[in-house]
C-alpha cells in the first residue's frame, strides 16, 4: 500500500519489537507457562514450547483495532471501522517497526472532523516541521489538503499516540497459539 487509496491507511502503533505490545504478549506467555505447569504438574520453560507469534500478532492487531474503534467513538464521537488488517513487519528493525495497514469506512468524515480539531492541528503543525537532521516530506498545507492521501496517516499517528497515553490496549488478551501441541510428560 505504498500509494494509498482514499480509504486505506497505516496505523503506527509501536510494533512488536521491544515495545509495550511485545511486553504484553510476553506477560501473557509467562502466565500461560505458569498455568500449564500448575495444571500438568510439570516444570516446563519457555524453550519447551513452540509459540506461533504470527497468529498471536494477528490476534493482537485485531483486538488493538477493535479497542481503537471504541476509543475513537468515545473520544471523538466518530464511528470508524477498520477492515482488511495486515501486519507489515520490516526486514530490519533499525529504522522502523511494525505497522498495521488497513482500510477504514468514512474517511471523509474522519478528515473533516480532524481538519477542525485544535489539538490535532497543533500536532500536524509540529509533525510537518523540518529541523536539523530531519526533513519533512510534507508541509502543513500539503498535509492538511491531503496531498498524496497523507492526511489520514497523520490523523492516525495522532490518534494512536493519544490512545496509548490512555493505555487502552491494556485490555488485550490473547489465546496463546502454539505451532504444535506440546507433548505431555
Amino acid at each position: 500500500m505504498s500509494n494509498f487509496e482514499y480509504n486505506e491507511t497505516r496505523l503506527t502503533f509501536g510494533g512488536f519489537y521491544e515495545s509495550i505490545h511485545s511486553n504484553n504478549i510476553d506477560n501473557l506467555i509467562e502466565c500461560y507457562i505458569e498455568y500449564y505447569n500448575e495444571e500438568n504438574n510439570t516444570n516446563k520453560e519457555y524453550d519447551d514450547f513452540d509459540f506461533d507469534y504470527s497468529k498471536m500478532h494477528n490476534q493482537y492487531i485485531k483486538q488493538y483495532c477493535d479497542l481503537l474503534e471504541d476509543y475513537i467513538l468515545n473520544e471523538y464521537n466518530l464511528d470508524i471501522k477498520f477492515t482488511d488488517l495486515q501486519l507489515i513487519s520490516p526486514s530490519y528493525y533499525n529504522y522502523e517497526t511494525d505497522k498495521i495497514e488497513c482500510k477504514i469506512n468514512k474517511p471523509s468524515t474522519l478528515m473533516d472532523y480532524f481538519k477542525t480539531h485544535y489539538d490535532f492541528l497543533e500536532y500536524l503543525e509540529s509533525a510537518t516541521q523540518s529541523y536539523s537532521g530531519y526533513t519533512s516530506h510534507y508541509d502543513y498545507d500539503g498535509a492538511l489538503n491531503n496531498k498524496n492521501n497523507i492526511l489520514m496517516l497523520y490523523i492516525f499517528k495522532y490518534i494512536c499516540n493519544e490512545f496509548e497515553k490512555d493505555n487502552y490496549f491494556d485490555d488485550i488478551y490473547l489465546d496463546i497459539e502454539l505451532e504444535k501441541e506440546l507433548e505431555k510428560a
